[in-house]
C-alpha cells in the first residue's frame, strides 16, 4: 500500500528531489555568497546595498564559471547552477503605525514609537500597519497598494522591470536612495523568479526581512521550486484536471 501510494505520488507531483534541490541550493549559494550576504543583512542599509548588487550577480555568467572560463552564447545553457532572472523585481514594504511614546524617560529624546512589536510580512490585516502616504512629492511620494503588493497583503512597493532599463541606472537605485526605507519600515519583501535552463526548473525566490521595534532584523530566505513543463503531455493534462 505505501509503495502504491509512493508511486502515484511521484507520477501525479513529477516529483523530482535532485532538480529541486539543485535549484534551491545554487539561487541560495548567490544570495549567501560573501560578496552579497543576504542571509547576513544586520540593518536596512545592508538590504540597500544588497538589492542594488543583486543583478550584478543573478545573471552573472563569469561568476558561475569561476570567472575562468568564456562561454559562447548557446552554451550557458548547459550550466547546470546558472540562473537566468526572468521576472521583474518587486520589493513590497510594511510600515508601522507611530504612536506617541508615554515613557516620562525617553518621550523627551524618542516622542513617537511603534505602536506594536512588529508586522510579519504575511499578515492579512494588522490594526498596527500605517497606510499613509509618505516621500517628497517632489522626487518620489509613495502610496498603500494592496493589489500589486506581495500576496496582496499590501503595503509599498517598487516593481523593477529590469528588461526595459539600463542594469546600471535602476530606477529602484534611486528610491532606495531616498527616503523609502525609515524607522517606520516594519517588513520587506523581495520577490523574484529564475529560470535555469539545464533543469528546466522555475524558481520563485523571496527575501524576506522583518524588523523588530529594537530595530534588530530577522531575515529568511524562502525558496519553492516549479517543472517548467510540469502540464506538459499526457500525463500532464490528466494531472491538471
Amino acid at each position: 500500500m505505501i509503495f502504491a501510494f509512493l508511486f502515484f505520488f511521484i507520477i501525479f507531483t513529477q516529483f523530482s528531489i535532485i532538480n529541486s534541490y539543485q535549484i534551491n541550493n545554487s539561487v541560495k549559494e548567490v544570495l549567501k555568497d560573501a560578496y552579497l550576504k543576504f542571509d547576513q543583512i544586520q540593518t536596512l542599509d545592508d538590504f540597500r546595498w544588497a538589492y542594488l548588487s543583486l543583478l550584478d550577480v543573478i545573471n552573472d555568467v563569469d561568476y558561475f564559471a569561476g570567472g575562468s572560463v568564456a562561454f559562447d552564447e548557446d552554451e550557458k545553457y548547459s550550466v547546470n547552477n546558472l540562473n537566468y532572472l526572468i521576472s521583474p523585481l518587486r520589493c513590497t514594504q510594511r510600515r508601522m503605525e507611530l504612536v506617541d511614546n508615554e515613557s516620562s524617560i525617553s518621550k523627551k529624546f524618542i516622542p513617537k514609537k511603534w505602536s506594536a512589536e512588529s508586522i510579519s510580512f504575511d499578515d492579512s490585516e494588522s490594526d498596527s500597519e500605517s497606510t499613509d502616504s509618505f516621500g517628497d512629492s517632489s522626487i518620489y511620494y509613495f502610496n498603500y497598494d494592496k493589489d500589486k503588493s506581495y500576496n496582496k497583503n499590501g503595503g509599498f512597493t517598487i516593481i523593477e522591470n529590469v528588461f526595459d532599463t539600463d542594469y546600471s541606472s535602476l530606477e529602484g537605485e534611486d528610491i532606495l536612495n531616498s527616503a523609502w526605507l525609515d524607522d517606520q519600515t516594519a517588513s520587506l519583501v523581495l520577490d523574484f523568479v529564475v529560470y535555469n535552463a539545464y533543469l528546466e526548473m522555475l524558481m520563485l525566490t523571496r527575501i524576506v526581512v522583518d524588523v523588530e521595534s529594537s530595530g534588530r532584523l530577522n531575515v529568511d530566505i524562502k525558496t519553492d521550486a516549479l517543472k517548467r513543463s510540469y502540464y506538459a503531455g499526457g500525463l500532464g493534462v490528466f494531472r491538471a484536471f
